[in-house]
């Protein structure tokens, strides 16, 4: 909601609604949803059809005032020219005299304001649940990426612990088989010496 704040302060200031000049804003008028200064008020709000009933807030109350719902004029989607007066809790609908009347009177009823309130709290309450299991999820997801970076750790190291261990087993090996080679060689020659001696 705009309010008028000293100039430099990174506001462009707002105008009177109804005499568009840079008099300080004072009030807003609910029901027109007009900014007006004092004088506009006074002067010319005043003269609007109906103004003594409309409902007018001054400056200090505009970002503290909740919007009051009217819900006697919402029209039935059944009946043509009948208005919703009830909630049906059993059917989880709107209904007018006539609805009532036909099918709802053993239904679990209640005033449309308490329904909607009880909607408003179910979805706060549901919007809570939402946040909190994202930042449920949003730490497990931290925890899985620790793990994973972990696991990519262990990983590596054992990955050069492997080919380390197979390096000097294949060293070991190679060392192992050129042994075995050269005490074959010596055996042989061994063996063809005491042939030719006999």
């Amino acid at each position: 909601m705009a309010c008028p704040l000293p100039h430099g302060s990174g506001q462009v200031p707002v105008k009177c609604g109804l005499c568009e000049t840079d008099r300080s804003i004072q009030w807003k008028c609910m029901d027109c949803s007009i900014l007006m200064c004092s004088h506009c008020k006074d002067k010319v709000h005043s003269k609007f059809k109906n103004a003594l009933d409309h409902k007018i807030i001054s400056r200090e109350e505009i970002g503290l005032h909740t919007e009051e719902l009217d819900f006697t004029n919402i029209k039935c989607d059944e009946h043509a020219g009948q208005f919703s007066c009830l909630y049906c809790k059993t059917c989880d609908i709107l209904v007018c005299p006539t609805c009532f009347a036909k099918v709802h009177k053993t239904h679990d009823l209640i005033e449309i304001r308490d329904a909607y309130n009880l909607k408003v709290n179910m979805l706060k309450k549901r919007q809570n649940q939402m946040q909190k299991s994202h930042s449920n999820m949003s730490e497990k997801k931290d925890e899985l990426n620790k793990l994973v970076a972990a696991e990519n750790v262990k990983y590596h190291k054992e990955n050069q612990n492997i080919l380390s261990h197979k390096k000097t087993v294949k060293e070991q090996v190679e060392q192992y088989f050129k042994e075995l080679k050269i005490n074959w060689k010596e055996s042989r020659n061994c063996f063809n010496y005491q042939l030719n001696l006999i």
